[in-house]
């Protein structure tokens, strides 16, 4: 089975996948801007991508039978224009339109934890 860790690299993709990669029966790929990290996980194949331009990302997509979106941010940035909307709700709607046969979860830190009650 292929699974695609979008957003793979950050702290809740990594999370995932160190879980996902004790199953040898699954192909893993993680896609995120920055690629692979030193302290990436073992047995997954990392991809640098933008998900605003058009590339082999969505061919991975489409082939895929699990999508798992960990695209976020912790906190909004306006000094480098980064907020849920931009970072979070904007990639998403791109990896639900690209998508065809894969089922998606969809999971992001701040999902996690309402801030506003800390």
């Amino acid at each position: 089975m292929k699974v695609v860790i979008v957003g793979g690299t950050g702290f809740v993709g990594q999370g995932i996948l160190q879980v996902l990669v004790k199953d040898k029966t699954l192909e893993l790929y993680s896609l995120s801007r920055g690629g692979k990290r030193p302290d990436s996980v073992a047995g997954v194949t990392y991809q640098r991508v933008d998900l605003e331009r058009p590339n082999a990302w969505q061919t991975l997509l489409k082939e895929a039978d699990w999508v798992i979106d960990c695209v976020g941010i912790l906190w909004p940035d306006r000094k480098k224009q980064l907020d849920y909307q931009n970072a979070s709700i904007k990639p998403a709607k791109k990896i639900i339109t690209t998508i065809k046969k894969a089922k998606l979860n969809f999971c992001s830190s701040p999902l996690m934890w309402d801030f506003r009650l800390i």
